[in-house]
């Protein structure tokens, strides 16, 4: 019999995937406790590049109209 996917093949999939999210939390909790200015830093920046962005698109729309 042919099956597209077994059922503990979902399950391990599912494993996978909680662990990687715990492992991702638990890198963010890690990162904060030991260098908030740098989380702060990378924020920063991020939050910049969506200001630049959002800019540039009503830029474009301003001029374009």
């Amino acid at each position: 019999m042919w099956f597209a996917c077994r059922p503990t093949d979902v399950r391990e999939d599912e494993a996978v995937k909680k662990a990687l999210i715990i492992l991702g939390i638990a890198f963010l909790v890690y990162f904060v406790l030991t260098e908030p200015e740098g989380l702060a830093d990378v924020l920063g920046n991020i939050g910049d590049a969506f200001a630049d962005f959002f800019e540039s698109i009503i830029t474009f729309f301003t001029e374009l109209f």
